[in-house]
């Protein structure tokens, strides 16, 4: 660490914090990118039934395209619970 900050002209802190803030804006990046990821599979499920809203069988299908780190939280809620009168999800 101490040679890699002389070769910048930082000391160990300023680098380390560098290091840190450089972390935190890939962190960010990356969840803003799954946002994103999110928000397109959802739009592009949306409108299979050329209707405003997602239907069970959207949402079913949304279900299984996101990230298989969402599929156990996302099998955990009831659609019904969350539908409106019109058997949608407002998107």
């Amino acid at each position: 660490m101490k040679n890699a900050s002389k070769k910048l002209g930082l000391n160990v802190s300023d680098l380390m914090g560098k290091t840190t803030n450089m972390f935190k804006e890939i962190t960010q990046l990356n969840l803003r990118n799954e946002r994103i990821l999110l928000r397109r599979i959802a739009q592009d499920l949306e409108f299979m039934d050329r209707d405003v809203g997602m239907s069970k069988r959207e949402f079913d299908r949304f279900v299984i395209r996101v990230p298989e780190k969402y599929h156990s939280f996302l099998k955990s809620l009831k659609f019904e619970d969350y539908a409106g009168s019109d058997n949608k999800l407002d998107m």
